[in-house]
């Protein structure tokens, strides 16, 4: 919004510099609003099935959507050159359809194999507040037709979604997975808006009502001069056709009288402005946030890689998950993400861009099914084999690893599957497993002393006072919080009682916690609601951030099997690792291990015991004197991953091993 506070700025500089010594009634300004319609022609090339060409692209399409303006336009010279600004409201929407017919399908009704024909949509919104400064031309006072032309720059107001579908066209009859007609290939947000700059060109005809009034008719081309989005090269050009109302704020032909030099004045008359209805009574009588305490502390960490895809029943379709529109060129581990399962689901583009690094290396490719999942062996090993060439192809189309390099195998059911006793373990056991005898492709993601903050709370905690109950007792509202006047967060929803609290996520923590040294201070603005009562206020956040006095290791150990404590070749090639590196003679260390919930709680409670006991004896066989401060089983009771999904449950079957060392002073 910063480009809209300098269009401001600009104008008023330029009013007031303008204006000085002249009578105000002769102050040559015109303000007006102009809404319409705009025609959008987008220019991009996006992959029907993302990461992948072979499928087709969309193309070009064209859309349709609204704007709204408001303007001011002074005169700088003799009625022919003004200055023009505008601010703007427009909506910029996508939409593009193309066909596909690459694969061959059977038709039970005509028993032959035919095209799959489907039709793919790509479709979204990003919506614009901006500002355009220009020059405006009227070259011949008696023929009403002007000409502009105008820098724009609009700054995206939200991230918006898109949604790319497909569905089946033809041969009648035929079904995706889940016996579903239209289904979603990738749903997202276009969260890496640039600032939309373009040049504009108009012509504009105008049409006096009275003396100061007049109707303006509008077309203009918009040409764009960036990409919409900075990860994706889209451009698009706008056709706009407006109509508004312009108002002079000056005599253009004042009449002049001159007095008689002994004719007396008059007195002015002095307008009393009748009194302004009474305002709406404020309720709020305060609010109180609880001060904040954030922890900045220095982490390493090792995030090992699970070597599985997981798919959904009857599927060997890679869920969109798994698949980034990332520049391989330009992809590395470093820029990853500093979340576990973040990492996780970039796993086939850590292992593309490993094997393109080490050209000698290798990988097995074995797909799993669940054991039910169709009706015959023979259909679910082609399942299964269907799931490994879907991740080869995966590595071969995006990554460009040759196919030899990759060895297909395919079971009914994985080596070391999930109890079939959960339902869970259906879910766990669709899946592919990778591997290698090549360590160096699956080793753990490493990111190396990054700053992580943290706090004892998990809410930032408001409390509202009032003496209307009524108000509090339930109502809507919506908050802003800023730091250094940049928006932060937004959230909206419905509170009971008098109190809101707001979710102190990892983005938002990191947020607060990177601001500049000497910030102590957010603010927020909340808005409340109940019926047709509304009220605004203001109030600070506090916040403290202290640094750790030690730094701090971290690792945690996969792939623990179901039930299983047994430390695994992996699991130990990454302790040897870790102690060497990580673990200095000042340190001290904890084990704790942990499990998923499925199971009995007094079960998984030993379980954890045992895994993080392993890990102890694993250590102090290598090195007999090493000091272990604490060992501890906590079982499912802190789940660090979601339990509703296979990949977040074997990652919470794990052993942490956190070190903490002091600091140098």
């Amino acid at each position: 919004m910063k480009i809209i506070t300098y269009f401001v700025i600009l104008l008023l500089l330029s009013i007031n510099l303008y204006s000085q010594d002249q009578n105000l009634n002769s102050f040559p300004l015109s303000i007006g609003i102009i809404g319409g319609i705009n025609s959008i022609q987008n220019q991009t090339t996006i992959n029907v099935i993302p990461m992948s060409s072979d499928c087709g692209t969309f193309q070009n399409g064209s859309a349709k959507a609204v704007y709204a303006q408001v303007f001011a336009n002074l005169d700088i010279f003799q009625k022919i050159f003004y200055i023009d600004g505008r601010l703007f409201y427009e909506s910029r929407p996508i939409s593009l359809q193309t066909m596909s017919s690459g694969y061959e399908v059977f038709n039970y009704k005509t028993n032959n194999y035919e095209p799959l024909v489907r039709q793919h949509s790509f479709d979204g919104d990003l919506k614009y507040f901006g500002v355009d400064f220009g020059v405006l031309v009227k070259p011949i006072k008696e023929i009403p037709i002007n000409f502009r032309i105008g820098f724009e720059a609009g700054e995206p107001l939200i991230s918006a979604k898109y949604v790319n579908k497909e569905q089946i066209v033809s041969p009648e009859g035929i079904l995706f997975p889940g016996d579903v007609l239209v289904r979603n290939v990738e749903v997202g947000e276009f969260n890496k808006a640039n600032t939309a700059m373009s040049i504009n060109s108009t012509v504009q005809g105008e049409y006096a009502i009275t003396e100061k009034l007049s109707a303006i008719g509008e077309f203009t081309y918009r040409s764009p001069i960036n990409s919409v989005l900075s990860d994706l090269e889209w451009k698009n050009s706008l056709y706009r056709f407006g109509i508004g109302l312009q108002y002079k704020l000056y005599d253009e032909n004042p009449e002049v009288i001159e007095l008689p030099k002994d004719t007396l004045v008059p007195p002015p008359i002095i307008v009393v402005k009748a009194p302004e209805p009474n305002k709406q009574e404020k309720q709020i009588e305060e609010i109180k946030i609880t001060p904040l305490e954030i922890t900045e502390t220095i982490v390493t960490q090792t995030y090992p890689l699970l070597p599985y895809v997981f798919f959904d029943s009857a599927s060997a379709e890679l869920k969109p998950q798994y698949v980034s529109n990332l520049n391989r060129i330009s992809f590395s581990e470093e820029k990853l993400s500093k979340q576990t399962l973040d990492i996780y689901y970039r796993m086939l583009d850590i292992l593309g861009n490993r094997m393109n690094k080490y050209p000698n290396s290798k990988i097995e490719i074995t797909g799993v099914t669940d054991g039910i999942e169709l009706q015959s062996k023979e259909e679910r090993l082609s399942l299964a084999s269907q799931r490994a060439n879907t991740i080869s192809e995966y590595l071969n189309k995006v990554w460009e690893i040759p196919r030899e390099r990759m060895t297909l195998k395919s079971r009914e059911t994985p080596q070391k599957a999930t109890s079939s006793a959960y339902n869970e373990g259906f879910q766990e056991n669709r899946r592919i497993e990778i591997n290698t005898n090549f360590s160096d492709l699956m080793k753990p993601v490493y990111h190396s002393k990054f700053l992580e903050f943290t706090s004892h709370k998990t809410n930032i905690e408001m409390n509202i006072k009032s003496q209307n109950a009524n108000l509090l007792n339930e109502f809507d509202y919506d908050i802003f919080i800023y730091a250094d006047n940049f928006p932060i967060y937004n959230g909206k929803g419905k509170a009971k009682n008098n109190n809101i609290e707001i979710p102190l996520t990892f983005e938002l923590m990191n947020k607060i916690g990177n601001q500049k040294e000497n910030l102590t201070t957010l603010k927020a603005e909340i808005k409340l609601k109940k019926g047709d009562y509304s009220e605004s206020e203001s109030v600070d956040i506090k916040y403290n951030k202290f640094k750790n006095q030690f730094e701090v290791g971290r690792l945690n150990l996969i792939v623990f099997d179901f039930d299983k404590s047994d430390i695994t070749h992996q699991n130990q090639e990454m302790l040897k690792d870790f102690i060497n590196f990580s673990i200095l003679p000042t340190s001290t260390t904890k084990i704790t291990g942990s499990t998923d919930r499925l199971g009995e709680e007094n079960h998984n409670m030993q379980l954890s015991l045992n895994r993080a006991n392993s890990v102890k004896d694993f250590i102090l066989n290598l090195k007999t004197n090493f000091k272990i401060d604490k060992v501890e089983g906590i079982g499912s009771s802190q789940s660090y991953f979601s339990n509703l999904i296979p990949e977040g449950r074997f990652y919470c079957r794990t052993v942490l091993i956190e070190v903490q060392t002091p600091l140098n002073k």
